[in-house]
């Protein structure tokens, strides 16, 4: 769907991206994760999580909306680009 978007717009400068979190640390994952019930944090899951992810970290809100804002102001000809922001956790 992004790189037809970006196909049909393009004639017109329109830049078309999508930006793919995976797992990303907020008070929703712990509120509907019930991570209390489970006895762990949100902090502690992170952690958990972040020792099976390639880059050592599980993203945050931040960083999902730093890629927005690099794609939005320092790339003018990236266009039908799938972003996926993980911290590698869905590299083969």
């Amino acid at each position: 769907m992004t790189k037809g978007i970006a196909k049909t717009l393009a004639p017109d400068k329109i830049r078309m991206n999508s930006v793919q979190p995976g797992l990303v640390l907020t008070p929703w994952v712990e509120r509907n994760w019930r991570l209390a019930e489970r006895g762990t944090t949100l902090e502690e899951m992170g952690e958990q999580a972040a020792e099976n992810a390639p880059l050592g970290a599980i993203p945050r809100a931040e960083d999902i909306a730093e890629m927005i804002a690099n794609l939005t102001f320092s790339s003018p000809l990236t266009t039908g680009q799938q972003i996926v922001v993980d911290g590698g956790n869905l590299m083969p």
